[in-house]
């Protein structure tokens, strides 16, 4: 072989970082993307009001916590679906009664008696 057609022959086999059309067809190489500009995203919670009274946070948390909960039991209450889910009469009782004590707790905390928080597992 000529001098010339091996060093050509290494240039069509070289390695992808050299950037030739033969290794870049076998071997794409990705160029390394530089980084734009960083977005400042704000997260997290919004401020408070310093000044905000007892009543105010509750009604302003209220109504938060609410709508997140009734969401909630509107998930849980699809689970009724026969055709999407199968469960027991036990699984079944077992939601019912936590969420009845769920309530219960809810009712006793609102007027002032204290209780422990518990977990759930089905």
């Amino acid at each position: 072989m000529s001098a010339n057609k091996m060093a050509s022959e290494k240039t069509a086999t070289a390695s992808p970082a050299t950037g030739t059309a033969k290794a870049e067809k076998d071997f794409p190489v990705k160029s390394p993307v530089e980084p734009g500009p960083t977005k400042q995203v704000k997260r997290g919670r919004n401020p408070v009001d310093p000044n905000e009274t007892p009543a105010q946070r509750f009604r302003r948390l209220g109504g938060k916590r609410m709508n997140k909960a009734l969401k909630a039991i509107g998930y849980v209450a699809s689970l009724g679906n026969k055709r999407q889910y199968e469960y027991t009469d036990e699984q079944r009782n077992k939601i019912i009664a936590a969420l009845v004590d769920a309530v219960d707790n809810v009712r006793q905390r609102l007027t002032d008696k204290q209780s422990a928080a518990e977990s759930f597992s089905v």
